[in-house]
This record gives C-alpha cells, sequence and structure tokens, in this order.
C-alpha cells in the first residue's frame, strides 16, 4: 500500500494506515480526524442497488459523513 501510494501521490504527501474497526466506516472517519487528511482515496465495487440498500456501502457512508473530499474509485472487472 505504501509503494501504490507513493506512487500515486505524485509529490504531494501521502499516507496509508491499516486500521481495524467493527463499523469500518466509522474506523475510515476515526483515521481521518486523527491525522487531519485533506482528502480520503477508497475502492469500491460496483454491486447491484439491491444488494447496497440490504448490506449499505463503506463507501457511501464515508462519502455521506466524511468531512474532507472523497475521491471513490471503481474496481475493474
Amino acid at each position: 500500500m505504501d509503494a501504490l501510494a507513493a506512487e500515486l501521490a505524485n509529490g504531494m504527501d501521502a499516507e496509508t494506515r491499516l486500521a481495524r474497526a467493527y463499523h469500518p466506516a466509522r474506523g475510515i472517519l476515526e483515521v481521518v480526524s486523527e491525522l487531519g487528511c485533506d482528502l480520503i482515496a477508497l475502492g469500491t465495487h460496483r454491486r447491484i442497488i439491491a444488494a447496497r440498500i440490504v448490506l449499505g456501502s463503506v463507501a457511501d457512508k464515508v462519502v455521506r459523513a466524511s468531512p474532507v473530499p472523497v475521491l471513490v474509485a471503481h474496481a475493474e472487472g
């Protein structure tokens, strides 16, 4: 993850962090607050709408609650 972050950062400061949380979205937002991040970059899988309604989406929850901009990229495949 660190190598990918360095490649994508293109001269900007970037940090990767592995955090474990019962609620992933809440855990991500806690790390954002702790580090004082300016941007969150997330990867997500495309899911059918019905499954997303039932299961929820970490990316969706982060986007809705984030105090900073969120970049969401869909995984290919």
